[in-house]
C-alpha cells in the first residue's frame, strides 16, 4: 500500500533545486515518485515502505531543511 507524504522544503530557490531534490528523495528505499513544486516549496512523494525521516534526511544530506507537512 502506498502513502503520499507531503514536505515543506525551506530555501528551495529553481529548477535546478527542484532536479536535484527529486533524484534524491528517489534514492531512498521504498520511494515510488516524486512531484516537487518551486512555488510552494513543497515536495511530494509517493512511497512504499520509506519512513517520513529517510525522506527529510535525504534532503538534509543535500542541504536544505524540510518538515512534514501537515
Amino acid at each position: 500500500m502506498s502513502t503520499t507524504t507531503r514536505l515543506r522544503i525551506s530555501k528551495l530557490d529553481d529548477a535546478t533545486d527542484t532536479a536535484h531534490l527529486e533524484k534524491a528523495l528517489e534514492a531512498v528505499p521504498g520511494v515510488k515518485s516524486v512531484e516537487i513544486d518551486p512555488e510552494s516549496n513543497e515536495a511530494i512523494v509517493e512511497h512504499e515502505g520509506a519512513e517520513p525521516r529517510q525522506l527529510t534526511q535525504a534532503l538534509r544530506q543535500q542541504g536544505y531543511i524540510s518538515e512534514i507537512a501537515a
